[in-house]
C-alpha cells in the first residue's frame, strides 16, 4: 500500500500543525487603536502603504521592534494634524507612527488583547 499525501496519518499531512489565530481586521485594528489613544491611526498607510488583502502574523506578547520612528510615548505626546489638511494626515499616518509591536503589547497590557497568536487582514 503506497503512502498518499492526503492521509493524516502519514506523508506531508501528518506535517501540518494547525493552531488556533485570532483574525481581526486591520479596518477594526486601526480604529481601536485611533480610539485607545485619541490619535489618528492607519495601519494599511504605514511605510506607504500596505498591499491589498495581505495578512501581518504577530503573537502577544509581542517581540521588540526595529523601527526607528518614534516611539509610543513620543507619538501619544505630539499633535496630530488639523482636520481638513488630508495632506499632513497622510504624512502622519504613513511616516509617523510608533512601532506596532509598542501599540500591541499596550494593548495586551490594558487588557484588550489576550496572549497568543493573531492575523491582521488588510483589505482597502
Amino acid at each position: 500500500m503506497s503512502e498518499h499525501p492526503t492521509d493524516t496519518s502519514t506523508g506531508i499531512a501528518a506535517c501540518l500543525k494547525p493552531r488556533p489565530v485570532h483574525l481581526i481586521r486591520e479596518t477594526d485594528f486601526s480604529r481601536l487603536v485611533t480610539t485607545i489613544y485619541q490619535r489618528p491611526y492607519n495601519l494599511q498607510q504605514q511605510g506607504g502603504g500596505l498591499p491589498q488583502d495581505s495578512i501581518i502574523e504577530f503573537t502577544i506578547p509581542a517581540e521588540e521592534s526595529d523601527w526607528t520612528g518614534p516611539s509610543l510615548a513620543r507619538w501619544q505626546a505630539a499633535t496630530p494634524p488639523a482636520d481638513g489638511d488630508r495632506a499632513d494626515q497622510t504624512r502622519w499616518e504613513r511616516e509617523f507612527h510608533p512601532p506596532l509591536e509598542d501599540i500591541l503589547n499596550d494593548l495586551h497590557t490594558r487588557g484588550l488583547l489576550t496572549p497568543g497568536d493573531y492575523a491582521l487582514h488588510v483589505s482597502w
